[in-house]
């Protein structure tokens, strides 16, 4: 099933699931997970207070107009994807379902925020796509699948609102529509009958800005081994220099990180080796690691990764209370060690770097 809305111009009327958004919009910006509900991650830095164009000077709300280079200071639209009412077979455990809506676009656009709206508590993960051509999915198939390329977002418990830098946007409808798909990895322990119908809201633009942005993953989700009872047992992720220097094509300019692992990760961090020698630098820390705290989080100013910098990836984990061993795997009871990383100008050649 697709949804089909159009996209409008600045003062046009809106139309199906496209709302424009700019001074004096009106609309909630309460992000799912956070410790009061109202706060939001802006890519300038703010931390606001969830409102939209409430006219706040520098509180990073959509709307504010107050030309600091938060997404307040253009008209921005949006899309609002939704999983349409699906009940996950509440026989399993896990599981991964998948699905797409369709927007027909006059022109190149470029993504530049994410809101995200879970509605249950069931949710494990989202992992958000932007496809080349329209798709049909049906949430009732299993889509254990691995979604890293042409990544745009993604979200975990504790994840808030994303707004991009104003120097960069995913850019998306080459081909006049643009095909927004999401897995959702589904938690349910208790195999408990839910039916689920959230999603998130998509920001975009139609004045194209000077840079393409770019999702890179780099870790390991193959590979992971914790042993039975290991209190702080450490695995590291290596992206080798030659590598980043085949593939990173120039600079890569980090606008922040999403360190991800499962539920015995302790600590986790992300770890720059400079390519032409010199100090080491981390890249994202989260100390101590919560898996129902997870957000992107806004790297500093001037973190540029050079073609030849190896990237490693450490998550520390602790297994003290198992008498079994832990593994890599899709499964929520397995493990995961990722870093996943937001910068700008997109490179062509790659989207990830591990056994993934």
């Amino acid at each position: 099933m697709k949804t089909i809305a159009r996209s409008i111009l600045s003062l046009a009327v809106p139309l199906g699931l496209v709302v424009p958004l700019g001074l004096g919009a009106a609309c909630s910006l309460d992000p799912v997970g956070t410790d009061d509900g109202n706060t939001t991650t802006s890519a300038s830095g703010d931390t606001n207070d969830g409102d939209t164009g409430d006219g706040d000077t520098g509180d990073g709300d959509p709307g504010d107009g107050d030309g600091d280079g938060d997404p307040g200071d253009e008209l921005l639209q949006r899309w609002e994807i939704r999983m349409p009412a699906f009940s996950p077979p509440s026989l399993f455990p896990t599981y991964y379902s998948c699905y797409a809506q369709t927007i027909e676009v006059p022109a190149d656009v470029h993504i530049v925020g994410f809101e995200p709206k879970v509605t249950d508590n069931h949710v494990h993960h989202y992992v958000v796509q932007i496809l080349d051509s329209p798709t049909t999915d049906d949430p009732a198939d299993l889509c254990v699948e691995d979604p890293w390329e042409d990544m745009i977002w993604g979200w975990a418990p504790g994840g808030e609102n994303l707004y991009l830098p104003p120097e960069a946007g995913f850019r998306a409808g080459q081909n006049g529509t643009v095909t927004v798909r999401f897995q959702v990895h589904y938690d349910n322990p208790l195999n408990q009958p839910f039916t689920d119908s959230g999603g998130f809201d998509v920001l975009y633009t139609e004045n194209l800005r000077p840079n393409d942005a770019g999702i890179a993953t780099f870790g390991d989700i193959g590979g992971i081994y914790v042993p039975a009872g290991a209190a702080a047992h450490e695995h590291v992720a290596s992206c080798p220099g030659n590598f980043t220097a085949s593939n990173f094509g120039g600079p890569l300019n980090v606008i922040a990180t999403w360190l991800h692992a499962h539920d015995i990760g302790s600590v986790l961090w992300g770890e720059v080796i400079p390519a032409g020698g010199g100090a080491a630098y981390e890249l994202g820390r989260e100390d101590p690691y919560y898996f129902d705290n997870q957000t992107f989080t806004l790297v500093p100013a001037n973190t540029v990764l050079m073609p030849g910098d190896e990237i490693r990836t450490h998550c520390v984990y602790d297994n003290s209370g198992n008498a079994n061993p832990v593994e890599g795997g899709p499964e929520t009871a397995d493990e995961m060690c990722i870093n996943f990383v937001l910068y700008y100008p997109k490179s062509a050649s790659f989207n990830e770097c591990g056994i993934l």
